[in-house]
């Protein structure tokens, strides 16, 4: 028993050692990513920031582009208009509207034209010539539209009421180039019956819807008008 216990202690190491060390802690692991979200899924939306203290408000009014606005009063735009052309001698039966940013000067069909046919009549002739200097002195673009009414007509000048709206528009083009209005400004276009004044088949209405509209800028009135115009002469 001696023996056994001496031989054990032999055995043992003569240098103390190194305590075992603890157990290290498992590595914390990345936080994982978040899925993709569904497709259904609302997208947030960042909120709007707020607009500096010196911004201009946007232009409430309507639109039709970057560049034009409505007119915001469009009623006196007209009464202008109207006042301007008795000024001239025009008939009281061309009317004035205000569309948008524009103003139609609405000329009748039996004022311009016979029944049928794209050659102005003297007394057309005789409105050009009043209208003419008044709008070659108003800025932008000169729209003249061609209107006819439904009924059908068909021979070989004129196949259909789109060629007869826009040859009467073209004769109101190359004359008013002739009488001074400058033609890259100027042009020309027929609406056939697409665009009636009146829904009604009575022979009233039905005139009505014959008719030709010299558009212009609203904001486009001249100042003064020529004096070689002679305001208040009837028309010829």
């Amino acid at each position: 028993m001696l023996l056994a216990i001496t031989s054990l202690k032999d055995q043992l190491p003569t240098t103390p050692q190194p305590e075992t060390p603890a157990l290290s802690q498992p590595a914390t692991l990345p936080a994982p990513r978040p899925l993709p979200p569904l497709f259904d899924e609302p997208v947030p939306q960042a909120e709007p920031a707020a607009p500096a203290a010196d911004a201009v408000p946007p232009d409430p009014r309507p639109r039709l582009d970057d560049g034009e606005v409505a007119v915001t009063a469009p009623d006196r735009v007209a009464e202008r208009w109207r006042e301007t052309l008795a000024g001239l001698g025009v008939p009281r039966s061309v009317a004035v509207d205000v569309r948008q940013n524009r103003v139609g000067i609405v000329i009748g069909e039996g004022i311009l034209f016979a029944p049928g046919q794209a050659e102005l009549t003297p007394g057309g002739d005789g409105l050009l010539r009043r209208l003419a200097a008044t709008l070659a002195a108003t800025r932008g673009d000169i729209v003249v539209e061609g209107h006819s009414d439904s009924t059908p007509i068909g021979n070989r000048r004129f196949p259909s009421n789109w060629e007869l709206s826009g040859g009467r528009a073209a004769s109101v083009v190359r004359r008013l180039i002739e009488l001074g209005v400058p033609p890259d400004r100027l042009s020309a276009v027929g609406f056939a019956d697409t665009r009636p004044l009146s829904t009604g088949t009575d022979p009233v209405s039905m005139a009505r819807n014959r008719r030709v509209a010299i558009t212009i800028q609203a904001d486009g009135l001249p100042d003064g008008l020529p004096a070689a115009q002679e305001p208040g002469r009837a028309i010829p």
